[in-house]
């Protein structure tokens, strides 16, 4: 698997190892929903409320 990893040219230094694919699950879910929040913060605040109806 090494070897493999090696040929591809992969750059694994980002990389945080984790105890069990649940911890990982865990954190990736965590870091979907920080990217989400995230993400969502300078749309709302570009959203124009729609005028009432007759004006």
């Amino acid at each position: 698997m090494a070897q493999t990893l090696v040929a591809l040219g992969l750059d694994l230094a980002d990389l945080t190892p984790l105890a069990n694919l649940r911890a990982a699950l865990q954190r990736c879910l965590r870091q979907m929903a920080k990217e989400r929040a995230a993400s969502a913060l300078p749309a709302s605040r570009d959203v124009k409320a729609a005028p009432p109806p007759g004006e």
